[in-house]
């Protein structure tokens, strides 16, 4: 047996662990100096970068496993990411599969630089529907203004006679320094 093959073996599994960084379609902000990546490691993990270097991070909602056949990295993979004008916010709004899936918002220096918001958590369910079972949010027109997010949110709601209806809303996320985040129904 050659003395490379156990080293070349644990090269492979070395780089295995750590799959690299996935630019996106759409990933680049318009100016070119923020750019947002899918890191492929053990966890997928979306990254703000600017000027190339780190400045956030934020898991995304689907979880690679050895069995999955590479679904969740798909999935992953075809987020579609909309850009502010002034490039202080980018809303990643990733592949929504049977309610998995979520509209992630980061600030790239508006509020805090690197913050990052799940539009999900924002969203009040109970204020959109009588009684929600299952929900999913996208981006719906995208960015209406320098600091305003339209999203369309869906679900099925249950009713007063058990059965299960779906629903679909916009939601308007406005970002302001004073009140942090605005939802409007």
């Amino acid at each position: 047996m050659s003395k490379g093959l156990p080293l070349l073996a644990f090269l492979f599994f070395c780089h295995a662990g750590f799959a690299g960084d996935i630019p996106l379609n759409g990933g680049t902000s318009p100016s070119g100096r923020y750019e947002i990546r899918l890191s492929s490691g053990k966890e997928l993990v979306y990254l703000l970068l600017r000027e190339g270097k780190r400045v956030s991070s934020v898991a995304s909602s689907y979880h690679s496993s050895p069995d999955d056949g590479g679904f969740a990295l798909k999935r992953a993979e075809d987020a579609a990411i909309y850009w502010n004008k002034a490039e202080t916010f980018v809303a990643i709004d990733e592949d929504n599969y049977r309610f998995i899936g979520d509209v992630l918002v980061v600030d790239t220096g508006f509020i805090g630089s690197g913050t990052v918001l799940k539009a999900s958590s924002l969203i009040s369910a109970r204020k959109l529907a009588k009684n929600v079972e299952r929900m999913r949010v996208r981006v719906g027109q995208g960015w209406t203004g320098p600091k305003t997010l339209e999203l369309s949110v869906g679900g099925i709601e249950k009713t007063d006679l058990g059965s299960l209806r779906r629903f679909e809303k916009k939601v308007t996320l406005t970002f302001s320094s004073a009140k942090g985040v605005e939802v409007t129904p």
